[in-house]
């Protein structure tokens, strides 16, 4: 993790580099992660946040920045900050939920009774 002066609006949080030209970074202003591919947005991960709790409700790569990975370079930052800041996970959003059941050591960060959100029939 490289800390990162973030872009106007962006609260002065750590930024998680992924590439030399890809970070995500946590945009509390706008309650979502963005990933950024040469400074400008390619994607978001939007959420909810709720008593010890982040619900991702909402994920989205944009179009021309589909098929290069991005969206699970998201997902992966976006549940890292949430366990680096002790909050569990509530996966709304399909894509969230597809990739925790992808990559079951991110399966601890959700509760028990949201457990039946990552069955593939959900």
């Amino acid at each position: 993790m490289t800390r990162a002066k973030n872009p106007p609006g962006r609260a002065d949080t750590p930024r998680m580099s992924m590439a030399d030209d890809i970070e995500v970074s946590d945009n509390h202003e706008a309650a979502r992660f963005e990933i950024l591919l040469d400074g400008g947005v390619a994607g978001f991960a939007a959420y909810r946040l709720r008593s010890g709790k982040i619900i991702f409700t909402h994920t989205e790569i944009l179009p021309e920045f589909e098929g290069r990975g991005l969206g699970g370079r998201l997902a992966a930052a976006a549940l890292d900050a949430s366990r680096a800041s002790d909050r569990m996970v509530v996966p709304l959003c399909p894509f969230i939920a597809r990739y925790i059941r992808r990559h079951p050591e991110y399966q601890d960060l959700v509760p028990e009774s949201y457990l039946d959100l990552l069955d593939e029939d959900a």
